[in-house]
């Protein structure tokens, strides 16, 4: 007898199951997002095609667009956002005074181009307004020329002329540093997710902890995270 009831009560909750998964209609995209939301294209700018190479990346603020694409022995291009108007080439690629590496990672803020690189400790800046000029392949100001023992610096940003920002890993454990143009380390935090793991050195470490860093344009606030994360750090 309670065999023929477990039957039962089993054969009563599979149609109930079947039932309810009948009644689960699937939505179409025009039922779920009832209002519609048209894209158009503003303006529409025509490049020269000589203007350009391959694109490695961009950074606007609202008035300049810089696109990334080291061409013709320089590393920037500079366009009027507005417009769409193409102002100059800049950032000469080389070893001179003038010159910054292949593949410098630059931000833009307050109408400079700050551009950094770890291999050479050096971090410099570009006068936008300079550029806007006339001036062919404006020359850089070199800020500062910083030497941090443990210090490998994948993103920077400069809160100001001689003070900044680092992102990456710092005695091989915290993933921020804050420093001056003297190379006085100001203060430190936020272990890296990785940093007790043995599997990892020093350098593999550095390597697992890029990712990106912001500074919101009007306060001191940044926002970072780390490629294929889910996290994002906010600091003041």
């Amino acid at each position: 007898m309670m065999k023929y009831v477990n039957k039962i009560i089993f054969l009563w909750l599979y149609v109930s199951v079947l039932i309810g998964c009948t009644e689960n209609k699937t939505h179409t995209v025009l039922e779920l997002f009832s209002e519609s939301y048209p894209l158009s294209i503003m303006e529409e700018w025509c490049v020269n095609e000589d203007s350009l190479a391959v694109i490695e990346g961009l950074i606007c603020d609202g008035e300049n667009l810089i696109v990334n694409d080291y061409h013709l022995g320089d590393s920037y291009t500079l366009f009027d956002v507005k417009s769409g108007e193409h102002i100059a080439r800049f950032g000469a690629i080389g070893q001179g005074p003038d010159e910054i590496p292949l593949g410098c990672y630059g931000y833009l803020s307050k109408k400079y181009f700050f551009v950094f690189s770890d291999r050479i400790k050096t971090i410099m800046k570009y006068s936008l307004d300079s550029l806007r000029s006339g001036k062919v392949n404006g020359s850089p100001m070199r800020l500062a020329k910083y030497n941090i023992p443990n210090m490998e610096i994948s993103r920077l940003i400069a809160i100001d002329d001689s003070t900044f920002v680092g992102s990456g890993t710092y005695e091989s454990r915290y993933q921020y540093l804050l420093f001056d143009k003297n190379s006085r380390v100001l203060d430190y935090g936020i272990d890296v997710y990785n940093s007790t793991d043995s599997l990892f050195d020093i350098y593999t470490r550095y390597l697992a902890n890029q990712g990106d860093l912001v500074m919101n344009p009007k306060k001191k606030e940044f926002a970072s995270s780390v490629n294929f994360s889910s996290n994002i750090d906010f600091l003041k």
